[in-house]
């Protein structure tokens, strides 16, 4: 018998272009001999119409096995989440459970667990392989009020020495002569910043001694560059310093309508947008820190100098 696959003829033993016998598994070959034992007991069919039947049955038939792999794929999917979540919530459990049995830390690090909001992940070691022992991560929610204040003003060509530097030339909204722009001016108040970390450790370290393990002191230095008290003031001055103004290129259709509900969406929506890009660039600072406390300490197994802390608090 032939083995048709949407109705095309191929060899009982396909073959790599080298020359080697390629295995068939048991569900191809299956597959295929059903494909031809319905093709072949159909002989009163005219033959266009009895090859297009083949296809039509071969496509249905592969269709279908295509939608049985992809269920099977999402159950075990499925399965995955399943476990992944109950994983994590018995290690949620347990670092409960082993933070409790901590030590009292000393009052340094009391402070930098209460002004981060600091929460232990621990881990078995037998059952997780990390690529370090140690890690700490931040999460950073800022909130603000922002006051928009814009007007539309005559836009100069961009090789102007007075065009807006946010039209750089690779920017594809760059403007080729005098158009028409919103100037927005952005007012701050009220900037406050909410940060929480979470350390993970092996649960091996949790003992007496704990608070005066090196790794254990490694991660709160990651602590105290992420919550020092002075961040949000340099957030602030972030914000005031480069978006004090922003500029919105219009469209004439837009410069015409003189429509403020649009310029006023305009306004915001240009407000969030650079604030954001504001807030990652302040996050960023963060991380560049963390990379180099690591570097100077090797990921905690050196010392860290006291200059080099001077350094890394440096805001």
């Amino acid at each position: 018998m032939h083995r048709l696959k949407a109705g095309v003829s191929v060899p009982s033993q396909p073959r790599y272009p080298d020359g080697r016998t390629r295995y068939i598994s048991q569900q191809e070959k299956y597959c295929f001999a059903f494909i031809g034992d319905v093709d072949l007991h159909q002989p009163n069919l005219h033959p266009a119409l009895h090859c297009q039947r083949r296809q039509w049955i071969g496509w249905a038939i592969l269709l279908a096995m295509a939608i049985g792999w992809q269920a099977s794929a999402d159950e075990i999917d499925s399965i995955d989440d399943k476990a992944a979540a109950d994983d994590s919530q018995s290690r949620q459990q347990t670092s409960e459970a082993l933070t409790a049995k901590l030590p009292i830390p000393p009052q340094a690090i009391m402070k930098l667990i209460a002004d981060g909001n600091v929460v232990f992940d621990f881990y078995d070691e037998q059952r997780h392989n990390f690529a370090f022992a140690g890690e700490t991560t931040f999460d950073f929610r800022y909130q603000y009020r922002c006051r928009t204040r814009y007007r539309i003003i005559k836009q100069p060509a961009s090789d102007s020495p007075t065009a807006p530097e946010s039209q750089s030339d690779s920017d594809p909204t760059r403007l080729i002569g005098p158009r028409q722009a919103l100037e927005v001016t952005l007012d701050y108040e009220d900037v406050s910043l909410k940060i929480s970390h979470r350390m993970r450790l092996p649960s091996r370290m949790v003992g007496e001694d704990f608070f005066h393990q090196r790794l254990v002191n490694h991660e709160f230095d990651h602590v105290a560059i992420s919550a020092d008290p002075r961040l949000p003031a340099l957030l602030t001055r972030m914000l005031t310093a480069r978006n004090s103004k922003v500029f919105v290129p219009l469209s004439d259709e837009e410069a015409e309508s003189r429509d403020r509900a649009t310029y006023a969406i305009m306004a915001r929506n240009a407000a969030r947008e650079e604030t954001a890009k504001v807030f990652e660039d302040f996050a960023s600072l963060i991380r560049i820190r963390y990379k180099e406390l690591d570097q100077a300490t090797r990921h905690g197994i050196e010392p860290l100098a006291t200059e080099t802390r001077l350094r890394l608090l440096s805001f």
